[in-house]
C-alpha cells in the first residue's frame, strides 16, 4: 500500500510503499529516547522539502537519522549496517492505523 507522510510543520512531505506487517520499537540509545514506532521500507520518496531534512549520526557514525530541521520531527533512518534499507516513523504517516498490531522489539543497542 502507498502511504503519504509529513513532518509536523509540513515542510517535509514524503511517500513510501509497503505492506504494514511489523511496527517496531528499537532499543538503541537514540531511538529509545525519541520513542519512535518504526517500519522497514525498501524505498522512500521525499517529494517536498528534502533540503529541510538534517541528519544526526552517533556512536560509530554509520546510521543516519533524518529529521526536519524546523519542527524536529524524525522522518526516517538508514541502519548502521545493511540490515534493512530504511526505517520510517509510522507516526508521520497519514491514515496509517498500526496501533492494533503487536510491536517487534529490535535490539539496535547490539549494533
Amino acid at each position: 500500500m502507498k502511504y503519504m507522510g509529513s513532518c509536523h510543520c509540513q515542510q517535509v512531505k514524503f511517500s513510501c510503499e509497503f505492506e504494514l506487517k511489523q511496527p517496531t520499537v528499537c532499543n538503541c540509545s537514540y531511538c529509545s529516547k525519541r520513542n519512535a514506532i518504526l517500519h522497514i521500507v525498501n524505498d522512500i520518496t521525499v517529494y517536498e522539502g528534502e533540503k529541510e531534512l538534517t541528519c544526526y549520526r552517533f556512536n560509530k557514525m554509520k546510521g543516519a537519522h533524518y529529521f526536519c530541521k524546523h519542527c524536529g520531527i524524525f522522518v526516517y533512518s538508514t541502519p548502521p549496517e545493511p540490515v534493512y534499507p530504511y526505517a520510517i516513523s509510522l507516526c508521520t504517516l497519514d491514515e496509517c492505523t498500526w496501533e492494533h498490531i503487536p510491536l517487534l522489539h529490535f535490539n539496535g543497542a547490539a549494533l
